[in-house]
């Protein structure tokens, strides 16, 4: 699993809540198992908006990379 931060200093109309607090977006990346992609669509959506509503002043992107891109990204 990969994980990102956007840097602290990127100035961004969707960086701020309506509170006027940061918003601190991770970029998420992952390999796809090969069990079934729909399920794991489904699996990581569930799990992504969970912790967001959990931690309001945190945005997950969710990408998924091919095995042979993974390393790489």
């Amino acid at each position: 699993m990969l994980v990102g931060c956007q840097p602290k200093d990127v100035e961004d109309a969707e960086n701020s809540d309506v509170k006027g607090e940061e918003i601190l977006t991770v970029n998420f990346s992952y390999p796809p198992c090969g069990y079934d992609s729909n399920k794991e669509d489904t699996f990581w959506k569930k799990h992504i908006a969970e912790f967001e509503k959990e931690n309001p002043n945190i945005k997950i992107n969710l990408t998924i990379e091919s095995w042979d891109n993974v390393y790489t990204k």
